[in-house]
């Protein structure tokens, strides 16, 4: 009987082909904290870490929840945005949200966006991450922060690229 599923290498190949990532690097690859992360960096030279998904079924199989951990290091420290989805079987959208923490600040969750018809998930989804980020920090964004809302879009579709119903 099939049933949904993220396929992890799936997922790394997406964050391979996504024009959001720098690969001069190196591939992008499930090879960072023994296997549990990759590292990657955009196109402004900042590193940044995607933690593999937990996921789990929601009741009768009908959506895929994913949830997943983004860093981006800074002077030693790491800040975090916790990067929650579900997808339908078909691999699309129902719905996101992302929480941001900035070490030292407190944190804040951005706004649920379910997917409808009329709305541009993608962009509603970056409006509130950076709404978020302008709650812990008081402003948009500086050093990794300001590329967070497209980081965690581009993750987001490369989670979507890797559903699948097998």
């Amino acid at each position: 009987m099939p049933q949904l599923q993220l396929d992890f290498d799936a997922f790394a190949a997406a964050m391979n082909k996504h024009s959001e990532f720098d690969t001069s690097h190196g591939k992008i690859a499930w090879s960072d904290k023994g296997g549990h992360a990759m590292t990657y960096y955009n196109y402004s030279g900042l590193d940044y870490r995607t933690w593999k998904p937990d996921t789990s079924l929601a009741r009768g199989g009908i959506a895929l929840i994913v949830s997943s951990k983004i860093d981006q290091e800074r002077f030693g420290l790491d800040d975090h945005l916790v990067l929650l989805a579900s997808f339908n079987r078909a691999g699309a959208y129902v719905a996101a949200q992302a929480g941001v923490q900035r070490k030292g600040h407190k944190s804040a969750g951005g706004a649920p966006i379910v997917a409808q018809s009329g709305i541009d998930f993608m962009a509603a989804f970056k409006n509130s991450v950076d709404a978020a980020i302008v709650e812990v920090l008081g402003k948009k964004g500086d050093g990794g922060f300001e590329y967070m809302s497209s980081i965690a879009a581009a993750n987001l579709d490369c989670m979507r690229q890797a559903v699948k119903y097998r």
